[in-house]
């Protein structure tokens, strides 16, 4: 996988949590829904917010958090230690590339990936190079059938959205930002739908769309 440069990180590690509570929370709440006691997976975890939010939200019984710089997996440790004091037992932390995840077959029944993929290859005249193909790849193999992939980019959104949908992917939420950040959770097929766990506030959210 591709290295974050380093105005890259400077950026990443300077987001505001800010617009993760007040844009990815909401998002979260409104149009995701994740099996009781899922199985999930972040690649490219950054500084941990949004596996922070993740794991307050869904309490996941598995969840582990990743990224392929191991800094960046030291800021995402000291996040989650700043808000419980210490690492939750079911959280893992750990340095990963996301083109050789070493995770087996649908292992997972969701997986995040936020401002990541454009990262796995040079994003070239908007085409999604052979790196990237097989980080996507790696990343559809290790989610269960029934299971989501949420991700956001701003580079190559047409490609990734054709990618997985032509692996019979079904677009549950799209929704852009700032005109040009895309935020999509997609559903793997399955042939049987899992329990659903409800957040406390699910009787005031709309119906999740697909």
């Amino acid at each position: 996988m591709a290295e974050m440069s380093r105005n890259d990180k400077w950026i990443v590690n300077r987001a505001n949590p800010w617009a993760y509570q007040h844009v990815l929370r909401p998002f979260f709440q409104h149009h995701l829904r994740l099996p009781a006691n899922a199985a999930l997976l972040e690649v490219g975890c950054g500084t941990g917010q949004a596996a922070l939010i993740t794991n307050q939200l869904y309490h996941p019984a598995k969840f582990v958090v990743t990224d392929y710089d191991p800094s960046q997996v030291a800021e995402a440790r000291a996040t989650f230690q700043g808000a419980y004091g210490q690492i939750p037992s079911q959280i893992t932390e750990e340095t990963a590339d996301a083109l050789q995840l070493r995770y087996d077959d649908a292992s997972f029944d969701a997986a995040f990936a936020f401002f990541v993929l454009h990262h796995l290859s040079e994003h070239k005249l908007g085409k999604v190079q052979a790196a990237m193909l097989q980080g996507l790849a790696e990343i559809d193999r290790v989610i269960k059938p029934g299971g989501s992939f949420i991700y956001s980019d701003m580079f190559q959104r047409k490609a990734i959205r054709d990618y997985f949908t032509g692996k019979g992917y079904e677009i549950v939420h799209r929704q852009n930002f700032l005109a040009v950040i895309e935020l999509v959770i997609i559903r793997k097929q399955s042939s049987a739908a899992p329990a659903i766990v409800e957040l406390s506030t699910a009787s005031t959210l709309p119906a999740t769309t697909g």
